[in-house]
């Protein structure tokens, strides 16, 4: 009973009597408890809460139970986003839209290599190319997520792309991942179904699910580097950080997955598809990058553009 009115009166409380009142709490509380009540102060007031940057808990795998999770829908910006999420992966489940790479697409790769990737943006989106090749993005606010034009390949054991935080205010959170298509264009990487994604707040993953994850390595700043590989064999999912390869998050993602980007405030951000070198070094020595990075054939001269061709005459 004590958790539950706990679990309602937290987020009403002015922040130093928040704290005041979790201390106190997990002072007599299980442990598991107290894990619990320091993800609903992550996910209320910041990756590192009132507890510290560095706290991981007992385990690798993290959860909000049910009575705390109550208490972040009385969030009305949080229940509206959650049951539009949820609305939108039944109107458009898996598979809804081709996403699988036509001959077409496979044709562009050969022509132009890894620079075929490029983010889509739409106009419901708050967000900006930065460069005309669509690599580099500028988020000006609001939860806004954006994905490429192409799915990862399959014909390799690996593929990786690394995404680097250029500018990035302490307040907004990144996440850097994988997911099929369509995605909600309001919801961060992770937090619904078929995605995968690294939360730079605090160095968790989630997967599927805003109410569970992992907590795999830590909070990314400013100048930091999110790097992402996928086994397409076994659908398994790695992170790096900053070059240093973090273990193995999930496995059986077996659909077309598309690296997915998305954040909850002002950011500007750079996705590496292979068009330079990484900084995890074992991807570069394994040629990991979506493609080659110049194209393999010529394309195509373009029509009635005939100067300095010849024609047979028959």
């Amino acid at each position: 009973m004590g958790a539950i009115l706990f679990a309602v009166f937290l987020p009403r409380l002015p922040r130093w009597l928040t704290y005041l009142a979790c201390c106190c709490h997990c002072i007599c509380c299980p442990t598991p408890l107290r894990r619990s009540c320091r993800s609903l102060l992550d996910d209320s007031y910041g990756y590192d809460g009132f507890f510290g940057g560095d706290y991981t808990g007992d385990d690798d795998e993290f959860f909000i139970p049910d009575e705390l999770r109550q208490s972040l829908f009385q969030n009305d910006d949080f229940r509206q986003s959650y049951e539009l999420g949820r609305a939108f992966e039944a109107a458009h489940p898996y598979g809804s839209v081709p996403t699988s790479l036509t001959p077409e697409q496979k044709q562009m790769i050969m022509e132009k290599g890894v620079g075929a990737w490029q983010f889509v943006l739409s106009s419901e989106i708050n967000c900006m190319p930065q460069m005309d090749d669509r690599t580099e993005l500028i988020f000006y606010g609001g939860e806004n997520c954006v994905q490429t034009n192409l799915p990862i390949p399959k014909q390799n054991p690996v593929y990786y792309f690394e995404v680097k935080l250029h500018e990035k205010p302490r307040e907004t959170n990144v996440a850097v991942g994988l997911a099929t298509k369509p995605y909600p264009s309001w919801r961060l990487t992770g937090w619904n179904r078929h995605s995968v994604g690294y939360h730079s707040e605090t160095g968790r993953v989630f997967h599927n699910n805003p109410f569970r994850g992992i907590n795999l390595g830590e909070p990314c700043f400013e100048g930091d580097i999110i790097g992402i590989g996928y086994q397409p064999r076994s659908g398994t999912v790695f992170f790096t950080r900053n070059g240093r390869r973090y273990k193995s998050v999930t496995s059986g993602l077996l659909y077309d997955l598309f690296p997915t980007i998305s954040a909850d405030g002002y950011c500007i951000l750079s996705a590496n598809f292979g068009q330079r070198g990484f900084v995890f070094i074992e991807a570069n020595v394994k040629r990991w990058g979506l493609a080659p990075p110049e194209g393999t054939i010529c394309p195509p001269p373009m029509y009635g553009h005939d100067h300095g061709t010849f024609l047979v005459e028959t």
